[in-house]
């Protein structure tokens, strides 16, 4: 709103900026606005538009304004609380990026994995393949070399936990 002493005169041209709040980035204006002056020679109606910044220039996962809007983290670090983890990872892992007690160095997960051993003759070449149906089968593993015994391969069964396996030579 202009003072009113200024309200009177007509055709008075006022700048306009737009701020945005930390996290947002300034988009564009809409209405009656020219990005930088207005007339104000009639009533009119501007409105700035801003929008969440997307940008990542830490890299660590988050956006400016998931950093700053959301987890109240510095964009410009890549690991606010110092503790070894990226920000990014400590939210999707479910820890704080801004508590150094909350890390994820505390989180153990194990899945399930099957050893599968199978005599391979020396100079032979071999794959393993797996089938959810005992029918299609798909390779997992290919051009083994044979080594005149036993090889050993570790599979995890996180993905897909019920399936066969099978040793095929090449």
């Amino acid at each position: 709103m202009l003072p009113p002493e200024r309200q009177s005169g007509s055709n008075t041209t006022v700048e306009l900026t737009a701020t945005p709040d930390p996290g947002y980035l300034f988009s564009k204006w809409t209405g009656d606005a020219n990005p930088l002056t207005v007339r104000l020679d009639t009533n009119k109606t501007i409105n700035a538009i801003f929008v969440p910044d997307g940008r990542d220039p830490d890299t660590d996962g988050l956006t400016n304004y998931q950093e700053l809007v959301v987890y109240h983290t510095n964009p410009d670090v890549w690991d606010t609380d110092d503790d070894g983890f990226s920000d990014g990872y400590e939210v999707t892992s479910g820890f704080i990026p801004t508590d150094p007690n909350s890390s994820p160095n505390t989180q153990l997960v194990i899945y399930t994995a099957v050893e599968v051993r199978f005599g391979a003759g020396l100079g032979k070449s071999y794959r393993v393949e797996s089938s959810m149906d005992l029918v299609n089968w798909a390779p997992v593993e290919e051009h083994l070399a044979g080594t005149g015994g036993m090889i050993a391969r570790l599979y995890s069964l996180q993905e897909i936990p019920k399936r066969y396996f099978r040793s095929v030579r090449e």
